[in-house]
């Protein structure tokens, strides 16, 4: 057995990933950012996703999470390694998205001497 049909790596779809925002909804889950304070009467979500390569599907991730009403945490490894050959152009979500990683990049700086 391949690790494509252990994993059903084509169950990773972007069709998917949005039915499965839309069934966490529909169970009543509220999606909170890491920051967040938790509310046990609440059923908390915290969707976190580890970019290391292709920025540009994380950024398509964003967007249906904007569509669907959802927020995430985005953590970019700059230094991965790993080359991306995709690229996008910026769209109307692009801004939100880029205000969280100049939300990051000030958070990780405020415990560092100036």
């Amino acid at each position: 057995m391949t690790n494509r049909e252990k994993y059903k790596f084509d169950d990773f779809t972007f069709t998917n990933y949005r039915k499965l925002i839309q069934l966490a909804k529909a169970q009543g889950f509220e999606f909170i950012l890491h920051k967040d304070d938790f509310k046990a009467e609440r059923k908390d979500i915290i969707w976190r996703h580890d970019v290391e390569f292709e920025p540009d599907l994380a950024l398509k991730m964003a967007q249906i999470e904007h569509e669907e009403g959802v927020q995430a945490t985005y953590f970019f490894q700059l230094h991965s390694g790993i080359p991306t050959s995709r690229t996008h152009a910026p769209t109307k979500n692009h801004s939100s998205m880029e205000k969280g990683i100049q939300e990051t990049r000030a958070d990780s700086n405020a415990d560092k001497p100036g």
